[in-house]
């Protein structure tokens, strides 16, 4: 679910909250973003908070998964070849 009128998730916004962003900073951080639409997105999200939460817990799963596999020179979801002998 985005803020209207912009490309700006709910999920973003409960994620810079999460990291102890301020309302003022997370508003700031786009010059069109109100306070007002912060405070409507962080009410969605508290009373969606459980949802919300294990969406962005496999968001940073899936993101962990891809920048291991691209540490180790894989695709994401290959399988590792045996060594041959």
């Amino acid at each position: 679910m985005c803020i209207a009128g912009t490309g700006i998730t709910v999920h973003r916004i409960a994620s810079w909250w999460n990291l102890g962003w301020t309302l003022e900073e997370i508003a700031a951080n786009y010059g069109y973003i109100s306070l007002a639409s912060v405070l409507a997105a962080l009410a969605y999200y508290e009373a969606n908070k459980s949802d919300i939460d294990a969406q962005l817990q496999g968001d940073e799963e899936e993101s962990a998964a891809l920048a291991n596999a691209a540490l180790n020179g894989r695709r994401p979801g290959a399988q590792a070849v045996p060594p041959v002998l």
